[in-house]
């Protein structure tokens, strides 16, 4: 199996390219899931099908929590998931 870099480096901008333009917030919902590890997770966003890993999910979270805004809740459940050590 040949890894191509180049190609890795492109899907990573292209991603974070539809994050950042989203007019958010961001309504993520789980993508994918590793079985057997709680932070083995992919979130991705209904608006603009960018995705984040279980740790950038759950600052993302806490921030809009921190935020005191009305922004409404994610679809994805930020209080059964591990916490991040």
């Amino acid at each position: 199996m040949t890894i191509d870099f180049k190609e890795i480096i492109k899907e990573v901008k292209a991603n974070q390219a539809r994050l950042e333009s989203c007019a958010g917030p961001h309504q993520f919902v789980i993508h994918t899931t590793i079985p057997g590890t709680p932070l083995g997770k992919t979130y991705r966003c209904e608006r603009c099908q960018g995705t984040v890993d279980h740790h950038a999910h759950y600052w993302y979270q806490l921030g809009l929590k921190h935020s005191n805004n009305a922004i409404p809740p994610d679809k994805s459940d930020l209080s059964s998931e591990a916490k991040p050590g």
